[in-house]
């Protein structure tokens, strides 16, 4: 009877937080009522993106010291499946993605805006996060990940405590979920990780395979689940638009983190290898066409030729296209040149690219400043190791889409793939829509940036990992 009343209260105290958060933030209902709760012996709290898992002695206790830390639990657990931290762990080694989560999800916490909330996070929790946004600008766990394993070892000195001290304070809840249940896990068990709360809630490796059962046995996959959040991530921002529409109702940290949400994040890898792809023609192969035995049985035949069945081979069409670069006052040189290094790399693997290519790099800041016409990687490889950049005025997109209109006239582009234009987005976008396909690369930053809708963006990576 004991056991079956501490079961009620705690789904009584689920219950609560989650209400007490809806009220606060009610364009996240979605986010909010989709986990299904799963109570668990023995167990802190903690989600794999399908289940909500808490044990009820350890919730009740929380709810005791302070009923804001069990909220504050729960937004947490949330937060982790609605920026996908759950589904992504293949980013880093755990020790650095479980840090790099709850990093980012206690700054999204505090930009949120409830100030009992953000009262449950320690202060020294804030100073660290401070001071990290001066190497991290954009605080997702993808970057912070990287930033942890660069200082590892230099992680104390930087801070003033080590990274095992950090883990404990931004400490909520159990990892344990989001990962498969190998050997190496298990033997992590019983260590105090970042993933692994107050570890007085573990009894061992029952409750690893308790977890592990039960998210077998979901007819949810990961992927699935993925496809899932992304969608309710889209939900909230459009019912967060009935707040935007008045801004004294939501305050502005809490917009820029719903701008997040909505954000299109390309691999800035994967879709520059689509957008340059080479197109492939059946053409005759004329290499292999028996000129002797045509001209022979003319002579002996009169009008009658001797043709032996055509051969076809399969060859590559020259790709065109253009890479803008903003070199206007507002645009950092070094992050240019690493752009450019990026693109290089990339078109260095397909292998194409280094017999026939037609590229124009063009620099321009609010008029056209230099134009590097290049036939092959080689001469791009070249110019990244000699090229200066010009401009450094006022932005304006326009010239460069007049210049490549111009260059298509001339005939300088036969068959242009596309115009790529590098750009930290302060400009002035054309009326009217380029004749060939367009992509606009802005810097990854907080605000979204506006494009016209016959363009498309790609966010890359600041800094520390493009």
């Amino acid at each position: 009877m004991k056991d079956e009343k501490r079961l009620r209260l705690s789904a009584d105290v689920l219950r609560i937080c989650r209400n007490q958060l809806f009220f606060e933030l009610r364009f996240m209902e979605s986010a909010l009522f989709r986990l299904k709760a799963v109570p668990l012996e023995s167990f802190s709290f903690g989600s794999d993106g399908e289940n909500l898992y808490y044990g009820a002695e350890y919730l009740l206790r929380r709810y005791y010291e302070h009923p804001d830390q069990a909220a504050c639990d729960y937004i947490h657990a949330v937060l982790h499946c609605l920026f996908r931290h759950v589904f992504q762990t293949e980013k880093a080694p755990r020790k650095f993605w479980d840090l790099a989560s709850d990093i980012a999800v206690a700054e999204i916490i505090r930009e949120l805006g409830i100030p009992e909330i953000s009262a449950c996070i320690p202060q020294e929790c804030f100073r660290i996060i401070d001071q990290m946004e001066k190497n991290v600008p954009l605080m997702e766990a993808s970057k912070i990940a990287v930033y942890l394993q660069k200082i590892s070892d230099d992680f104390e000195q930087i801070y003033g405590v080590t990274q095992e001290e950090v883990q404990k304070l931004f400490l909520r809840d159990c990892h344990d979920p989001w990962y498969p249940q190998s050997e190496e896990t298990q033997q992590e068990r019983g260590k105090t990780k970042s993933g692994e709360p107050r570890r007085e809630d573990d009894k061992g490796e029952g409750q690893a395979e308790e977890i592990s059962a039960l998210r077998n046995g979901s007819s949810a996959s990961r992927e699935r689940l993925e496809e899932e959040w992304k969608g309710i991530a889209q939900s909230a921002v459009m019912e967060a638009e009935h707040f935007l529409k008045d801004p004294g109702k939501m305050p502005g940290r809490m917009i820029r983190q719903i701008q997040k949400l909505s954000r299109e994040n390309h691999d800035y890898t994967e879709f520059l290898k689509k957008f340059a792809m080479m197109e492939e023609v059946m053409k005759l192969d004329m290499d292999n066409f028996d000129m002797v035995l045509y001209s022979y049985s003319l002579q002996l035949f009169k009008n009658v030729p001797l043709i032996e069945p055509l051969e076809y081979k399969d060859e590559y069409i020259i790709r065109e296209f253009a890479v803008a670069i903003d070199t206007s006052g507002s645009c950092d040189g070094m992050l240019v040149q690493k752009f450019l290094r990026k693109t290089y790399n990339i078109l260095k693997q397909t292998e194409s690219f280094s017999k026939k290519v037609v590229i124009h790099i063009i620099q321009c800041d609010a008029q056209i400043q230099q134009d590097f016409r290049l036939e092959s990687l080689e001469e791009l490889e070249s110019l990244l190791g000699n090229m200066e950049l010009s401009g450094f005025g006022g932005t304006d997109f326009r010239p460069v889409f007049r210049y490549v209109d111009e260059l298509c006239e001339r005939g300088e582009f036969k068959r242009l793939g596309g115009l790529l234009y590098f750009t930290d987005g302060y400009g002035v976008f054309p009326e009217k829509p380029a004749k060939y396909r367009t992509a606009f690369v802005f810097m990854n930053r907080e605000d979204d940036v506006l494009v016209p809708p016959w363009a498309m963006k790609v966010y890359l990576e600041e800094g520390i990992d493009l």
